[in-house]
């Protein structure tokens, strides 16, 4: 019997373990490429339809993380925790699972807000970053978040922990807004063409439009009643003149009697 060459299946060896790997690495790329697509038109368009339906809550949100972003992640992790334990106490019992189901339900619709909101800063931010000027609305912020985001996602440990930070401060602000302790007023960025503190300077220009507003309604409601004094002082004059014309009247009259 003869001895098989061992050249004739060196070929077809070699197309398999050379082949494999790159079709898996093209397959890796389609769908790593497909997600981010699939991720950053996902986010653009909940997004566009919260700003549609939410315009002054996304507005305040997104102020808001760019005022105290810091502040918005604490908040958003304590929110977090007492969400997840009181989920986890109220699923022991049957009753509560009846809650827990439609709460976690109406939270996940209020979460596309939350992410909505910090989609939006993220793109304002990178646009602050680069020095691109702000042009008026969120449209353009949000197209450049959801990018930024959806790449982001495709980092596999620092991408993932970028991610959940953004989520957390939205989240944040969504439990400020939920409980009704979000009163605060940072002004508006989405037609400013200045930088992050484009609302702290909005907010002090209206408090001083206000102060000035007051001092203009105090001159006003000044001159008013100093109006009215002088003129019920000059009613009070011809009063009394007409008084005492009547009283020499009659005693002229009674001169003339006889």
């Amino acid at each position: 019997m003869a001895p098989v060459a061992p050249s004739a299946s060196l070929p077809s060896r070699a197309v398999t373990t050379v082949g494999v790997p790159r079709r898996n690495a093209f397959d890796l790329g389609l769908s790593l490429f497909a997600d981010f697509v699939l991720t950053a038109a996902v986010l653009a368009v909940l997004g566009a339809i919260v700003l549609w339906l939410a315009p002054t809550f996304t507005d305040d949100g997104v102020e808001y993380l760019h005022a105290e972003p810091v502040e918005a992640l604490l908040y958003g992790l304590v929110a977090l925790v007492i969400t997840t334990v009181t989920a986890f106490v109220l699923a022991i019992t049957i009753v509560g699972l009846l809650v827990v189901i439609p709460g976690l339900i109406l939270l996940a619709v209020l979460g596309v807000g939350a992410t909505t909101v910090a989609v939006i800063a993220l793109g304002s931010w990178l646009r602050q970053t680069v020095g691109s000027a702000q042009a008026p609305g969120y449209g353009v912020p949000l197209l450049v978040g959801a990018v930024a985001w959806a790449a982001a996602e495709l980092v596999p440990v620092a991408g993932d922990l970028f991610v959940f930070a953004l989520s957390t401060m939205g989240y944040g602000y969504l439990a400020l807004w939920v409980t009704g302790r979000f009163g605060r007023d940072y002004g508006s960025l989405a037609g400013s063409n200045g930088g992050g503190g484009g609302g702290s300077r909005d907010r002090d220009d209206r408090e001083s439009r206000r102060a000035v507003d007051e001092g203009e309604r105090s001159d006003r409601f000044r001159n008013v009643a100093a109006v009215d004094a002088e003129r019920d002082a000059d009613e009070r004059d011809r009063s009394n003149d007409d008084a005492t014309g009547r009283e020499g009247d009659v005693t002229g009259r009674d001169d003339d009697a006889p």
